[in-house]
């Protein structure tokens, strides 16, 4: 399900929610019939919103400001063998000032600086050389980036 909306011309907002419970069908490799499907997660949600006023003039150019706000959710996320990855929810900002062909603006990924997992995987594993793999399967993670904030400058020609 999606939603976007724009009433103003400086104003914009969109939101996509995204529910799926994927199930196996047959029972092979290890999993039976009505298992959930490792690694697609049940629900993801995403939103976003821009504020864009003209702020004024300046130099006889028109003078913008934008702010952003963007979320990102993502929860019950299926593991093998019956587990459930820990799900999360990033919030990120941006704002900027345009006076017509120059642009300066921050924007920050993971604004609250969350402890996330961006891969979750359960799989038998040994990471000493040469030593056989283990045969109970251990959950391994990819760790998800902390608060990062970028500055930018642009051009527009």
């Amino acid at each position: 399900m999606e939603m976007a909306a724009h009433p103003t011309a400086w104003f914009d907002a969109a939101a996509s929610v995204t529910y799926t419970r994927a199930v196996f069908t047959n029972t092979d490799g290890g999993y039976a019939a009505g298992d959930l499907l490792p690694y697609a997660p049940q629900l993801v949600v995403r939103m976003d919103a821009a504020w864009t006023p003209v702020i004024g003039h300046l130099w006889g150019r028109k003078l913008t400001g934008r702010l952003g706000l963007g979320g990102t959710g993502i929860a019950r996320r299926p593991l093998p063998y019956g587990e459930v990855g820990q799900g999360y929810f990033l919030l990120d900002a941006l704002a900027s000032v345009r006076l017509q062909e120059v642009q300066v603006g921050l924007s920050a990924f993971n604004l609250l600086n969350s402890d996330w997992y961006d891969g979750q995987y359960t799989f038998a594993s040994n990471f000493t050389r040469g030593a056989n793999a283990a045969l109970v399967p251990e959950r391994h993670v990819t760790v998800g980036p902390p608060r990062t904030v970028m500055a930018t400058l642009s051009v527009f020609l």
